[in-house]
């Protein structure tokens, strides 16, 4: 692994931000080996906001489950949060994208 101590700490702290490990790869780590990026990356994910995704993606395999009458108004209410879990977790993901490049323009200037 060619990574030094802080592309990792880089690394993790992308992953708890939630940026996914294909743009930190292609945005943050272009000449890296891929492979050492997304396994730095998942020793991290535990802790950050694909564990939840992970989690999410549990409770839609449920969905497809058949279930009574109220079970499925219970997850009918978890589908409805899960999407607007995803839909939050995006717009806050372009925010943090945005609030990097203006602090590698605010870099770039001092």
């Amino acid at each position: 692994m060619s990574l030094n101590h802080r592309d990792i700490k880089n690394i993790q702290t992308l992953a708890n931000e939630g940026k996914e490990p294909g743009l930190v790869y292609s945005e943050n780590y272009p000449k890296e080996n891929r492979q050492d990026i997304y396994d730095t990356y998942y020793k991290f994910v535990k802790s950050s906001p694909h564990a939840s995704r992970i989690s999410i993606g549990q409770i839609i395999s449920i969905l497809r489950i058949p279930a009574t009458d109220k079970e499925k108004l219970l997850l009918d209410d978890l589908d409805s949060l899960s999407s607007q879990l995803f839909k939050t977790l995006r717009s806050n993901q372009q925010k943090l994208d945005n609030i990097r490049r203006f602090y590698h323009e605010l870099q770039k200037v001092f």
